[in-house]
Parts: structure tokens; C-alpha cells; sequence
């Protein structure tokens, strides 16, 4: 081998690094496409502002989010909202998240987000936390979502009883 800095030496480490800088050549020319088919809200710039505008459209007192994708949206470009970020808990008891998560929302707004891919931070999809309310007896009406549907925004409330009478018992 060649002395230690001299130009030999650096051809040679040169030549064996080339295969990885190559590599890395053509995953950046790659990126703009590869980023480009990505649809999910949370992932570009105008998208992170659509979100913002349609929880501002709603005015949520208090917003629940349980996708791990939103972490830090809200915090960094409207720190006013009120977030309660539930992903550290959905990850956890996954078996009973969406219920957990849905009796944690009721009186309140719960966002509901397309996840960029299955990860055990995100609630279940939408249809999934529909039957999960209609089975702790809780309504998802929607309040306001994103023109592509990648994004629903729904308040969480106690399902009215189905035979007229109030679901509250009667005071003694």
C-alpha cells in the first residue's frame, strides 16, 4: 500500500468508495419522484398547511390525534391549537387503543389521518373507529375533512338513546 496521505493511497480509497457514492448519486436523483407518490397530508409542506387550515376551521377546543405522522404539525406551525397527541398510548394497548383513544375524545374533536404506511403508532382506519364508537355507544360525525378524504376531522359525542328517552338516568 502506499504511504499514509500520499495521492496513491487516496486513488485507491477513491476507487473502493465509488460503489457507495454512486449508490447515493442515484437515490437523490431518484427522490423528487420517489417523494412525489407520496399522498398523505403530513408529508409535504402545503399539506401540513391544509391540515392546519382545517383544524382551524372546525375550532376544536381540544384536538385528539393519534397518528404518529402529525407529531410536531400543530406544535410548530400553529402552536395555538390545543393538541393531545395519543400515539405514545395507541402504541401501547393496541388491542384496545381505538376504544381507549375514543372514550379519551368524547366531548371533543378526534383527528383521523391517512397513514403514509401501517405503523403501530396510528389508530385504526376510519371504518375500524366507526364500529369502535358504535360499540362503546359513542357517535363520529364528521366535522370537516380534507377534499381528498386523507383527513377527517369528527367530534366525538355519546350516542343519543335510540328509544327517545334520555341515555342519563333519572336524578333520585
Amino acid at each position: 500500500m502506499a504511504p499514509r496521505g500520499g495521492p496513491r493511497r487516496a486513488a485507491v480509497a477513491l476507487a473502493l468508495a465509488l460503489p457507495w457514492m454512486g449508490s447515493g448519486v442515484a437515490s437523490l436523483l431518484e427522490t423528487d419522484a420517489a417523494l412525489s407518490g407520496i399522498s398523505v397530508p403530513t408529508f409535504t409542506e402545503t399539506g401540513q398547511a391544509q391540515l392546519v387550515a382545517l383544524v382551524r376551521e372546525v375550532q376544536p377546543e381540544t384536538l385528539v390525534v393519534g397518528d404518529y405522522e402529525t407529531y410536531g404539525v400543530f406544535e410548530t406551525l400553529s402552536p395555538d391549537i390545543n393538541v393531545v397527541h395519543v400515539w405514545p398510548a395507541v402504541s401501547v394497548a393496541r388491542a384496545d387503543a381505538a376504544a381507549a383513544t375514543l372514550r379519551y375524545a368524547e366531548g371533543q374533536h378526534l383527528l383521523l389521518v391517512q397513514a403514509s404506511a401501517p405503523m403501530v403508532y396510528n389508530l385504526p382506519s376510519a371504518r375500524a373507529m366507526q364500529r369502535a364508537a358504535e360499540e362503546e355507544g359513542l357517535a363520529l360525525t364528521p366535522a370537516a375533512a380534507l377534499k381528498d378524504g386523507s383527513a377527517t376531522i369528527y367530534r366525538v359525542d355519546r350516542q343519543p338513546a335510540s328509544d327517545g328517552l334520555s341515555a342519563e338516568p333519572a336524578p333520585d
